[in-house]
């Protein structure tokens, strides 16, 4: 790893942040491929990995807690529509789910995501007023119940979509 490579993780860590994984599609199914993907994360990060989501959201449920648990995962955003904005575990708030076969909750925390890029621009191509309706409606509705705005821009995105965001965040959060 580069010296520049490790003081920008270093800045990342220092700044409250951290490096997450990004699962692979089957990686909350399959018990053996994520704890192949964390350690290639973490060496060439050199950082613990701690925190992630999963690949098109892709999750089992209780199977996907089973292997976050195991794999030391703290904080998870997997559980969300892809196909639309909402609260699909029917809260704003972080929560650790339920373990209904141990009676326990899990140890990982879900940080539910509500908003994401591609579901405003691909899935539902909604229009820029739409799209600034819809960030400012779940930031509401967020704000009222004390929750947590968790929201999914990808590196992906374009101009466009960064001056939406921009524009959402400036003026609504």
């Amino acid at each position: 790893q580069s010296k520049v490579v490790s003081e920008k993780l270093q800045k990342i860590e220092t700044r409250g942040h951290g490096i997450g994984i990004h699962y692979s599609y089957n990686a909350l199914l399959e018990k053996k491929i994520l704890p192949e993907e964390i350690r290639k994360l973490a060496v060439s990060t050199r950082t613990k990995v701690k925190r992630g989501r999963g690949h098109f959201l892709n999750i089992r449920i209780p199977q996907s807690f089973d292997i976050l648990d195991e794999n030391n995962i703290k904080y998870d955003s997997t559980v969300s529509f892809g196909n639309r904005c909402g609260f699909r575990a029917g809260v704003c708030t972080p929560y650790h789910p339920w373990n209904f076969k141990n009676r326990a909750k899990y140890e990982v925390m879900e940080r539910a995501l509500v908003v994401m890029d591609t579901t405003l621009f691909e899935h539902l191509q909604l229009s820029d007023d739409d799209i600034l309706s819809e960030i400012k409606y779940y930031h509401q509705t967020i704000k009222k119940y004390n929750g947590e705005f968790v929201l999914l821009i990808h590196n992906s995105t374009d101009k466009r979509g960064i001056r939406l965001f921009q524009q959402a965040l400036n003026t609504e959060i």
